[in-house]
């Protein structure tokens, strides 16, 4: 499926995570089509059919399936019916042949320049073919046409989405305000979703709640703003178990939403509720099977709970699909440490930065590689390599400090590691390797307090603790150390990973 421009994005999609996408190549798609047009025209193309189209093609006409052979074959017969063109226009909308659809509708204009609905057509079909300065001049025509009241709503429906893509928001807004008052019962809450996410974008969050509960009373089962609900008390209000029975609606009304079962993932692992959250990521996998979003999220369920091989596989699909994303290639390289397959991560983020050369982050994930392998050097040049190109983090100067360390040039180590505290004092790592270069000089006292200030940002990882365990015995702490050891015993082991041979 074609990527939207879809600025609303920012609503619904992942851009509400943590999650950073790679945009080398074929982006990845992100968010559902919240401000798509619809597909299936709400108005009846039935009263162009020519005699000879007869009931079956009125019937199939409600049900929007008409074979593509009945609508050229009434084309041949009826080369200067534009009701035919219009007829046919509709069938590769179907098809998503939006092209072949907009010269259909450009001809039926050629045969009746006064078709208000022709104009209309077209404007939908550019919509969706993404051009929507087109879009926009259509619709200004067909308003122009004088159209019946209903028709009058559909356009400026089809209008306000078309200027919210165009960024023109109080031209969107006053749109959906006139439209309100020419369409009726669901078409009605359709306009009210839709205004609800363009205050959304404006950042007037309870007008947009507003506007999405004014669209559930009169559809209880409108997709759109059951999501954008769920979001809202997600993310906004920071109330999650608020938002899960949103979510909850939203796959009953639709179980093929794949962005419904994704949210409600998301959601279920922020309650803590991990065993649901993988099932509902599951059925993602089976209403989106070609879409890269539920590996994605899936991907980082695994990660999170170290199933390492069950990520990397996750990932290696992803890349089937989506072969130029650096992102991927660097996730695999990450999930490939941490099952030892040192030549498979080396040759992925090897990759990732041949796909994007000047991503800093890259080169610290090379760094890593080396690092594994004892290539110290290589590892000391690609970290300095990261920082030259912007990735000045705490974790890249943590690692490079740590690869001083492990060649032995202990204040090197220590310059480098007291540097990366500087700047961010709350990653818990620099003060675990700053730790270790203490108790490899001899300073146990100090390796002792680098330790205890890491576990107050990381508590109960089982090999800090065991690591202070064994600093408590060499300055003869003995029933610290047995604390420390039992402590380790029911400690979790290290979910973030930084290089680090003590590492579980």
């Amino acid at each position: 499926m074609k990527k939207k421009i879809l600025i609303a994005v920012l609503v619904l999609g992942i851009a509400f995570s943590n999650v950073t996408i790679g945009t080398a190549g074929k982006d990845m798609p992100v968010g559902g089509d919240t401000f798509s047009v619809q597909e299936k025209l709400p108005v009846k193309f039935t009263q162009y059919f020519s005699d000879r189209a007869g009931k079956d093609a009125e019937a199939a006409s409600e049900k929007n399936v008409i074979p593509t052979g009945a609508a050229d074959e009434l084309v041949y017969r009826r080369p200067g019916n534009e009701g035919i063109y219009m007829l046919r226009g509709l069938v590769a909308i179907n098809q998503h042949k939006y092209k072949q659809a907009i010269k259909d509708y450009t001809k039926a204009i050629e045969l009746n320049p006064d078709s208000a609905l022709a104009y209309y057509a077209r404007a939908t079909a550019y919509s969706l073919e993404e051009d929507f300065y087109a879009a926009e001049q259509d619709y200004n025509k067909a308003l122009k046409k004088n159209p019946e009241p209903e028709m009058r709503g559909h356009i400026l429906l089809g209008r306000g989405v078309a200027y919210v893509q165009l960024g023109e928001t109080e031209s969107c807004l006053n749109d959906f305000d006139e439209a309100l008052k020419y369409l009726k019962g669901e078409e009605k809450g359709k306009v009210y979703s839709k205004r609800g996410l363009a205050y959304l974008l404006l950042g007037e969050m309870d007008k947009s709640y507003v506007d999405f509960e004014k669209a559930l009373s009169i559809n209880t089962k409108d997709v759109i703003a059951l999501i954008s609900i769920a979001d809202l008390q997600w993310l906004h209000y920071h109330a999650p178990e608020k938002a899960l029975p949103f979510l909850d609606r939203a796959v009953a009304a639709d179980s093929s939403n794949l962005l419904a079962w994704m949210k409600r993932g998301k959601v279920l692992l922020d309650l803590h509720e991990d065993e649901k959250a993988l099932t509902s990521f599951n059925k993602g996998h089976v209403v989106g099977e070609t879409d890269g979003i539920p590996y994605l999220l899936r991907n980082m369920y695994y990660m999170q709970h170290r199933r390492f091989t069950d990520a990397r596989n996750d990932l290696t699909h992803l890349i089937s699909i989506y072969p130029n994303n650096a992102y991927f290639y660097s996730k695999r390289c990450d999930a490939s440490m941490k099952l030892h397959d040192f030549g498979g991560a080396l040759e992925d983020i090897r990759k990732a930065i041949a796909l994007e050369p000047d991503k800093g982050y890259y080169y610290m994930m090379l760094g890593l590689v080396y690092s594994q392998t004892e290539r110290y050097d290589e590892a000391i040049t690609a970290f300095e390599t990261a920082i030259a190109k912007g990735h000045k983090k705490a974790d890249v100067y943590n690692n490079l400090g740590y690869v001083y360390k492990l060649k032995g040039n202990y204040q090197k180590a220590l310059g480098i590691l007291n540097k990366a505290i500087e700047m961010d004092p709350g990653y818990g790592e620099s003060y675990r390797s700053r730790g270790e270069v203490y108790a490899e000089m001899g300073e146990y006292e100090k390796a002792v307090a680098d330790i205890t200030e890491f576990l107050k940002i990381n508590p109960n990882i089982a090999s800090a603790l065991l690591m202070r365990a064994g600093f408590y015995d060499k300055l003869g702490k003995k029933e610290w150390a047995e604390k420390d050891r039992k402590a380790a015993a029911l400690g979790k082991k290290d979910g973030i990973y930084v290089f680090s041979p003590k590492n579980d």
